[in-house]
């Protein structure tokens, strides 16, 4: 029972069911199928589940500071275990690719893949840029979205605007773990900087999707994550609500998706 709990906790569920989310519904919406739209986004879950365990692995030592209630530093799951856990994950997950996806899209889950599989190296010999490398992994299922949508040159803007969300994430969250950190971007510029940095790389996001929409609805959900920006760097300015801020990034970034549709 410990272990299956230790599980959930590992493969992050609330983040990997909003990934799935985020490419099932708008797919659904699009082309009317269950079928079509979940061969497409389960394996993009799988594959985010499989980097958070292998990076749990890599970062056991450090989250003995950040993070000790996870699995794997208060011992409620083995290293051995995890393993087999993220091979089971990586295997299930290729050969839904392998044998109901594309060519094309094959080779972008296979990015995201490896990706999130090589995050943890540039973590430990190239900290500086684990932010912007971070986020742009985290780019690649929309990447994947637009493709089977309108294409991917026609929606550069939304993407970049969703990439700039989760680049500010990524920052805040890097502040947040500085103790155990290597020499990381924030920790260069110095945490002020890194937060209102992360903030106006959020406000860009929100600029960037009022100009591409045209639409009534499209203004006001932009002026919706408006007001929401602005709220969330206030309440970011009271300590015990910083980790709430993040996960309410979360559907700042899922909401920039309907920009896609």
């Amino acid at each position: 029972m410990r272990e299956a709990w230790a599980i959930i906790y590992l493969v992050r569920p609330d983040t990997c069911f909003i990934a799935f989310l985020a490419i099932f519904v708008p797919l659904y919406c699009a082309h009317g199928s269950i079928s079509y739209s979940l061969v497409r986004a389960i394996p993009i879950a799988l594959i985010l589940m499989a980097g958070f365990v292998i990076n749990d692995v890599h970062d056991t030592e450090k989250d003995r500071e950040n993070h000790p209630t996870r699995a794997l530093p208060s011992a409620l799951m083995s290293p051995a275990f995890a393993i087999s856990l993220y091979f089971s994950l990586v295997t299930v997950s290729l050969a839904i690719v392998r044998f109901y996806l594309d060519a094309p899209a094959t080779f972008l889950y296979l990015i995201l893949l490896l990706g999130l599989i090589n995050y943890n190296y540039v973590v430990a010999y190239a900290p500086t840029l684990k932010n912007i490398f971070a986020a742009l992994v985290f780019t690649i299922p929309i990447v994947i979205l637009t493709k089977y949508l309108h294409g991917i040159q026609a929606q550069l803007p939304v993407i970049a605007a969703l990439f700039a969300t989760l680049l500010g994430r990524e920052m805040l969250m890097d502040v947040l773990d500085s103790k155990g950190d290597g020499k990381t971007f924030a920790k260069i510029i110095g945490s002020k900087r890194a937060v209102w940095l992360a903030f106006v790389l959020n406000l860009f996001s929100t600029c960037l999707l009022f100009l591409e929409t045209k639409s009534v609805l499209g203004k006001s959900l932009a002026a919706l994550l408006l007001f929401s920006d602005l709220a969330l760097a206030l309440t970011w300015t009271l300590s015990k609500y910083r980790r709430l801020v993040i996960h309410l990034l979360k559907v700042h970034f899922v909401l920039g998706i309907y920009y896609l549709m």
